[in-house]
């Protein structure tokens, strides 16, 4: 299964130097699918350092879970909210800057988490600066 089926057209621009580019323009992803990895499922705990430990949805039904406390959603492509984890998560090339690149999305462009969601989504995004 391909991670993102879309149609995108738009401009980008490349400036900067061969060691310090700089991508500008505009891109616009439509009219397809991105599909995302699904995650797993862990009850919250009370306060505890100790890590959630994953579990299926069939598993919470046969223990009767009544769904009235949250459920953390747990997996791979999913960070934990700590700064330090954040930090980790994003790519560091200090040598790439975006000056004014502004990523559109929709219309008619669906996110697919197999067995957890499916929606429609759209919007913009504008990014300056480093990647770091």
């Amino acid at each position: 299964m391909s991670r993102i089926t879309a149609r995108s057209d738009g401009r980008l621009t490349i400036g900067g130097t061969l060691g310090a580019p700089v991508l500008g323009g505009e891109l616009a992803i439509s009219r397809g699918k991105i599909n995302a990895l699904p995650g797993e499922l862990s009850p919250t705990q009370p306060v505890s350092h100790s890590p959630a430990k994953p579990t299926s949805l069939a598993e919470l039904l046969e223990q009767k879970w009544d769904f009235q406390q949250p459920l953390v959603l747990l997996g791979p492509q999913i960070q934990s909210v700590g700064e330090a984890q954040l930090e980790e998560a994003i790519p560091r090339f200090p040598w790439l800057s975006f000056q004014e690149l502004r990523l559109r999305f929709g219309p008619d462009l669906r996110v697919v988490v197999p067995n957890v969601a499916s929606f429609d989504t759209g919007g913009a995004l504008k990014i300056t600066g480093r990647l770091d």
